[in-house]
């Protein structure tokens, strides 16, 4: 059970160290709005790819399997 405590609390350090994070650098010059939506949604592709991933490591290992 201890592990399980470790683990969760390792997961809520991470999550709030990662919203400490959230801003967006303020561009210098023109951008073009297409390619910075492309690589908006490539990166949050990316990102929900990760939780899923996370999310089903996590719910095996609680499960023990």
């Amino acid at each position: 059970m201890n592990k399980v405590y470790q683990s969760a609390a390792a997961l809520v350090l991470g999550l709030v160290g990662l919203t400490g994070c959230n801003y967006e650098p303020h561009a210098v010059g023109e951008t073009k709005p297409a390619p910075v939506a492309e690589m908006k949604q490539a990166f949050r592709d990316l990102w929900v790819g990760h939780i899923f991933w996370v999310r089903h490591v996590v719910a095996n290992h609680a499960a023990n399997n």
